[in-house]
């Protein structure tokens, strides 16, 4: 058994994104956002195409849809989304995005 983490963006990082572009239902920006995984627990995201995914600390595996290969990060380590599709988020640390 294991729980999802669906984080949400910060009011901030709304703001910022509907400034830039036309305020859209669905769609909103990742950046500002950050957890923490382990083996009970992962981070399921959508839509993150162009965003930078982070460990904080720990290791953390990134999972991207369509994508053949697991990807494993160190503390500073950092990831680029090069697709659409879900991004799986486990492992134990903690990650920004």
């Amino acid at each position: 058994m294991f729980q999802v983490l669906v984080p949400t963006p910060t009011r901030k990082a709304v703001a910022a994104y509907e400034r830039r572009h036309e305020p859209r239902p669905v769609a909103r920006p990742m950046a500002g956002v950050s957890g923490t995984v382990d083996y009970h627990r992962v981070a399921v995201f959508a839509r993150m195409t162009g965003q930078l995914i982070r460990c904080d600390s720990g290791s953390i595996w990134v999972t991207i849809e369509n994508d053949r290969t697991d990807h494993v990060l160190f503390p500073r380590q950092c990831l680029h989304v090069p697709s659409a599709g879900r991004v799986v988020i486990g492992g134990q640390g903690s990650f920004s995005v």
